[in-house]
């Protein structure tokens, strides 16, 4: 029964909930350029997503533009025709604010 409590308080840490009054850690958005320059936020749900910096490096590291495109609100697409989206340049993570 401990067990479960203990990973349950780390998770919570972990999570940090907004306005919990505790430190969480740096959270970071991606940036997306694309090939004609238009810069954007990647939007996931509706809203600017971030991601832990271990989580956001990988991320980065590993994303492949060939296989999404980006559309004018951020949100990433596979390549489909009659969805207006841009290829992507590059990817890259900033310190969300």
């Amino acid at each position: 029964m401990r067990a479960a409590g203990a990973y349950a308080e780390r998770r919570e840490i972990g999570r940090g909930r907004r306005g919990s009054g505790f430190m969480t850690e740096q959270r970071y958005r991606i940036r997306i350029t694309t090939e004609s320059g238009f810069v954007v936020d990647w939007v996931k749900r509706g809203r600017v997503h971030t991601l832990d910096r271990n989580l956001a490096e990988i991320w980065v590291k590993n994303f492949k533009p060939a296989i999404f495109q980006v559309t004018k609100t951020g949100e990433l697409t596979p390549p489909s025709p009659g969805v207006e989206s841009f290829p992507i340049a590059h990817v890259e993570m900033v310190p969300d604010a």
